[in-house]
């Protein structure tokens, strides 16, 4: 063996630690699977746009963390909207009353990271929510608070005041916007972000929305401006639980 072969090979096993720690990784790499329920609740409120999907994760190979869980909306038309998870639901028990009806105990949580290990089932009802609408909300109900504030100060009659003012039109003019819901088809990519991996695993799903029921969610326009007068006003008690009975649609998962 020559000067020049002896090189090559010292060259070639200084490679191997590498190689061997990638087919180590290959092999102990956490496999996520995603099994969705057969039909997502799709709602529009104060919230903005909702997307409340049930969903049952487990892993292969090792414990895993999912740091986070994004939904890419696209319509038949070409409307592209991202919906990011907000809040992890967990029905702990049901309970039945004496005249047969069921009350579900639920554990809501904000959704920061969920642990998922290799031979157990994780369920979860993810509710999943734009980050664009919660950002614009929060700018335009400021606004309105300022004003209104302002106007408490000045002793004036700063209920109706606000609600001619600028600021609350504004706030109706964002929501009624904001509304993204059409009718047709659409395919949601649910995206799984786990904390050892950079690239996301992914499960598409496709559900069609009829004009029936993006008609049944646009009535939902009409229940915030009446949630948000009374709050303005002060009479939100007077609404009693009529208030939030907000318009769902469950569309199948095709």
């Amino acid at each position: 063996m020559n000067l020049y072969e002896m090189a090559a090979l010292v060259g070639a096993a200084a490679w191997l630690p590498q190689i061997a720690n990638r087919l180590y990784w290959w092999q102990v790499k956490p496999e996520i699977n995603l099994v969705t329920g057969p039909a997502p609740e799709i709602g529009y409120t104060t919230f903005g746009p909702i997307l409340n999907l049930s969903c049952a994760f487990s892993v292969k190979k090792k414990p895993t963390l999912i740091e986070k869980v994004d939904v890419e909306l696209a319509h038949e038309r070409g409307q592209a909207t991202k919906l990011v998870w907000v809040t992890l639901n967990e029905t702990l028990s049901v309970t039945r009353s004496l005249t047969g009806a069921s009350t579900e105990h639920v554990k809501s949580q904000t959704a920061i990271a969920l642990r998922v290990d290799v031979f157990r089932l994780t369920e979860k009802l993810v509710s999943f929510q734009n980050e664009d609408f919660l950002k614009g909300s929060r700018t335009v109900i400021n606004n309105v608070d300022s004003f209104q504030n302002h106007q408490k100060r000045a002793n004036l009659d700063h209920a109706q005041t606000t609600l001619d003012s600028r600021e609350y039109a504004d706030l109706l003019q964002f929501v009624r916007e904001q509304f993204c819901w059409q009718p047709g088809s659409y395919t949601a990519t649910v995206k799984i972000y786990l904390s050892e991996i950079k690239i996301p695993s992914t499960k598409v799903i496709h559900f069609l929305l009829s004009s029936d029921e993006v008609d049944l969610l646009k009535e939902n326009i009409d229940m915030i401006e009446q949630y948000t007068t009374a709050l303005i006003k002060g009479e939100l008690k007077d609404f009693g639980k009529d208030v939030e009975k907000w318009n769902w649609v469950y569309p199948q998962i095709s």
